[in-house]
């Protein structure tokens, strides 16, 4: 068992397929937050009335992070946030649990260790241009362990 891991942990593979996936998982979860939002009457009844749920600047901000993380920005921290965000409102709401919250918190939390960021990503970016010269054009390793794709 311990050689499979190792033989999975040492074999590099290209980062774009978590990069993609980034992309994908944190549009999906926009959509839900504005499908949340727009029903939020609906789905946060008894806790709307004098909560902060009933607040638009913390629905502004979640929507901020999450289109961030979906160009990939700061992703390390943001998800972190996210993950907060999704515990506060999708897992403490009792009235609709269904399995795509169960989904979005196991994944929010794995968006916290992936590196996700390698691929297809504004802190890709912001380090090219960081170490990069005029003379040498720096290119972040985008490879990762093969391990993150089991």
């Amino acid at each position: 068992m311990f050689k499979v891991i190792s033989k999975l942990n040492n074999r590099k593979v290209s980062s774009k397929g978590l990069g993609v996936f980034r992309i994908a998982f944190f549009l999906n979860l926009f959509l839900e937050v504005l499908h949340r939002f727009q029903f939020r009457h609906l789905y946060y009844i008894p806790y709307l009335q004098s909560s902060i749920l009933s607040k638009n600047i913390i629905w502004s901000v979640w929507f901020f992070v999450l289109v961030m993380l979906i160009i990939g920005f700061k992703t390390r921290i943001l998800t972190i946030v996210n993950c907060i965000f999704v515990l506060a409102f999708i897992v403490n709401n009792r009235l609709f649990q269904d399995h795509m919250n169960y989904a979005y918190v196991g994944m929010g939390f794995l968006m916290m260790l992936l590196p996700v960021s390698k691929s297809y990503s504004i802190d890709n970016l912001i380090l090219r241009i960081k170490y990069s010269s005029k003379k040498k054009l720096f290119i972040p390793d985008q490879l990762t362990s093969g391990f993150f794709y089991c």
